[in-house]
């Protein structure tokens, strides 16, 4: 499984790996930094792989994220080879294609041309790398088996953005309730969402 190092597809692939451990399945994880241990909290092997993620735009270029998506696939292959994996549970378009004759899960939780449109009210620019974050995201909806979204309004603004030739199907993310001991309620807002 692929994730991203930090805020919350990190948190999902952690929990989503050790329910899959739970369960008698080997769960690994690939990051993009290594901002924690290398065990999750939830245990499950985290492998780190220093690629940037296709969502990190470096001013309308996409020759270096270009690069880094090749040689992440390549790492990732080596990977699925060693482990001899079954399945490729990618969280980014960009890795869809990495183990040849394994299926591939593609789970988007967002995508950068709904954000555009979202916060600024418009199509993205055409520059370089809105047009090869494109090609991934396409290539990666039709190469996967089977793409879920996290919600029906993440589905929404995939289908509104790209065509998937399959079904995409919404399954929420939750949070293991054990991980929430119960405390006495305190009065307070409280406001929530990503800071970037």
């Amino acid at each position: 499984m692929t994730a991203d190092a930090a805020g919350g597809v990190g948190v999902f692939a952690d929990e989503l790996a050790a329910g899959r451990r739970q369960r008698g399945h080997q769960g690994r994880v690939g990051r993009g930094s290594p901002i924690q241990p290398a065990v999750t909290a939830h245990e499950a092997e985290c492998v780190w792989a220093p690629f940037r993620l296709e969502w990190m735009d470096a001013g309308g270029e996409a020759s270096e994220l270009a690069a880094d998506a090749h040689r992440g696939r390549t790492f990732l292959a080596k990977l699925g080879h060693q482990w001899r994996a079954e399945l490729l549970h990618s969280n980014q378009f960009a890795y869809v294609s990495a183990l040849e004759g394994v299926p591939t899960l593609l789970s988007v939780h967002s995508d950068v041309v709904s954000w555009w449109r979202a916060v600024y009210g418009s199509p993205p620019p055409d520059n370089a790398y809105q047009r090869w974050y494109r090609i991934q995201a396409e290539q990666a909806l039709a190469c996967a088996e089977a793409i879920v979204t996290p919600s029906q309004s993440a589905r929404r603004d995939l289908l509104a953005s790209f065509v998937c030739p399959r079904a995409v199907q919404a399954i929420y993310n939750t949070r293991h309730p054990g991980q929430f001991p119960s405390r006495p309620k305190t009065a307070l807002a409280v406001a929530a969402g990503r800071l970037w």
